[in-house]
């Protein structure tokens, strides 16, 4: 089996040293195989085979139902009067300017809308192939993976749909179409760097759960014309096809880790602020038997969501208490509109 085809089914290596030889590789994989369960073994195969069939067409490829648009969610996010507009514009302009902050990168000029399966640390150019069979663990085929996945995490997003809350200037959801449209063509489903985990789109769906409802959600302005429609179309069936992603690919046995809680996560808030019909519901229902997501249950309605204006780490999405985000400092926050959203 290919070291690359196999890394993302649990047999790969961490991270590819140059010169490593045949006999570590073995050595590695032998030593992991000893710390699996009989169990493991074969979710590992039977998930490798999975994803071959995946990836020729035979499985995951279904259909995307229409979405029932007079179902509107209840929002659980607002902006409060009390906050300083300044830094959220500020750091919008930026976003909006092509200059992102990405780990050590500040201010790192990457264009509007970057290149998502770019490496902005080293410039190397991703393979759009098939994501779950992509070893993104060598830096010769990705370069540095973390800050390739960040951009696409889309917590910038978020900065922009807070600047448009805080000021009502339609140059920052314009921005974020651009940027989502843009995203949306270069980074088809299953496809390429940013489909080759399934914490990347659990983390995506956060980031537009929350740049969703800062907008307006299904009735915002940026979709009312006709492009508009069929912009907000696009967007919705995106959101399902990363629900479905996630929910078939989440990280199990000596995997489930902080990965599978920030997958549980996201399919729980993800699907969350988009209009669902009976038939969509199904394939976004959230996760409810494990036990990291019912930690996710008790835990996300009691949050408020407090984060700087980003770009920024985007764990924040998921530990949003930011000792050092502005809010904190001022006292206001992006918080729960209503305890009744917080029951839902």
């Amino acid at each position: 089996m290919p070291e690359r085809d196999a890394v993302d089914a649990g047999w790969g290596p961490l991270r590819k040293a140059p010169g490593t030889g045949v006999i570590e590789r073995i050595l590695w994989r032998v030593n992991r195989l000893r710390c699996m369960t009989h169990a493991e073994i074969r979710h590992r195969v039977t998930r490798a085979l999975a994803m071959r069939a995946e990836r020729w067409g035979l499985l995951g490829s279904g259909a995307v139902p229409s979405p029932d648009l007079t179902r509107a969610s209840l929002p659980w996010i607002h902006a409060t009067a009390e906050v300083d507009a300044a830094q959220y514009l500020a750091a919008a302009d930026r976003v909006a300017a092509g200059r992102f902050d990405v780990f050590a990168l500040e201010g790192v000029e990457l264009g509007s809308p970057p290149r998502w399966n770019r490496d902005p640390k080293t410039g190397v150019e991703a393979p759009l192939s098939f994501g779950k069979l992509l070893d993104y663990r060598d830096p010769r085929r990705v370069g540095d993976i973390r800050y390739l996945w960040e951009l696409s995490r889309h917590s910038h997003l978020v900065t922009l749909a807070q600047a448009y809350a805080l000021s009502g200037d339609a140059r920052y959801p314009c921005v974020i179409r651009q940027h989502l449209e843009s995203w949306f063509a270069a980074c088809p489903c299953g496809m390429g760097p940013n489909w080759s985990s399934a914490l990347e789109p659990a983390i995506r769906l956060i980031s537009w759960s929350l740049a969703w409802q800062l907008l307006g959600g299904v009735s915002a302005p940026l979709f009312e014309d006709v492009e508009g429609a069929r912009f907000r179309q696009r967007w919705l069936d995106s959101i399902f096809q990363h629900a479905r992603f996630v929910r078939g690919h989440f990280s199990l046995y000596s995997s489930a880790n902080n990965h599978l809680i920030g997958e549980a996560a996201g399919l729980y808030v993800g699907p969350s602020p988009g209009p669902t019909g009976r038939r969509r519901a199904s394939g976004l229902r959230r996760p409810r038997r494990s036990s990291n997501a019912k930690r996710c249950r008790r835990t996300l309605p009691t949050v408020s969501i407090e984060s700087r204006p980003f770009p920024t780490s985007s764990s924040n999405l998921i530990c949003c208490c930011n000792r050092s985000s502005p809010e904190r400092r001022t006292g206001t926050n992006f918080r729960r509109c209503s305890s009744r959203a917080s029951k839902r």
